[in-house]
């Protein structure tokens, strides 16, 4: 069963992204149409009404679920993306919870498949900006048995990531922006996912405390 350390993770990810839903909107109206912020907690929000059923899944199955809700309770870009991420996730994950090097696996299994849509490249401005480095840095530590130090060394990365993308113009595949569209402005996606990282790094050493 997931339990409680997933439904935790759920509330912790609910309170960060509540409490800067109007910061990811108005960095949304530099590249998109401004509800990235609200449409997020609407998501997570739709997970949360499930949290009892999903709490009593085997974490594959719960990963799942909440990449289907994802995906019915949205139309845009960063949900949808995580969706896909969600569901790379899955396919490695155990039935108990995660150990580091699991994390690791379950990242690169959720970064793969947001690869293998053709929608996200380096430097797009978007999410993936994030997450690959990531997975990476995750991968690279675990591999060199660095397992301590993981929850730091994720935040380092994605607020480093995070800033960077301030001096990304915005590109998508099938998409017209302005040559400077999104110059200055941190992309609301890569945003978003540091916001979701911080929530669970904060929530695994709650859960670890005891």
């Amino acid at each position: 069963m997931a339990s409680e350390w997933l439904i935790g993770i759920l509330d912790a990810i609910a309170l960060n992204l509540g409490q800067r839903r109007d910061e990811l909107d108005k960095l949304d109206e530099a590249v998109g149409d401004g509800r990235l912020g609200g449409d997020l907690l609407s998501c997570i929000e739709a997970i949360e009404a499930e949290a009892a059923d999903i709490g009593s899944l085997s974490p594959p199955a719960a990963i799942r679920r909440m990449a289907a809700l994802l995906r019915e309770n949205t139309t845009t870009e960063a949900p949808r993306f995580l969706a896909v991420v969600l569901d790379g996730m899955a396919e490695p994950a155990g039935d108990d919870r995660p150990t580091p090097s699991g994390v690791a696996l379950m990242l690169e299994g959720g970064v793969g498949a947001l690869e293998r849509t053709g929608e996200v490249e380096l430097g797009m401005k978007s999410m993936y900006d994030v997450l690959q480095p990531l997975s990476k840095g995750l991968s690279a530590a675990v591999c060199g048995g660095h397992d301590d130090g993981l929850d730091n060394l994720a935040i380092s990365i994605c607020a480093h990531t995070m800033h960077r993308t301030r001096d990304m113009p915005a590109r998508r595949r099938n998409v017209d922006f302005a040559d400077d569209a999104g110059l200055g402005h941190m992309d609301p996606g890569a945003c978003a996912v540091a916001l979701i990282v911080g929530a669970i790094v904060g929530e695994v050493a709650r859960f670890n405390e005891a």
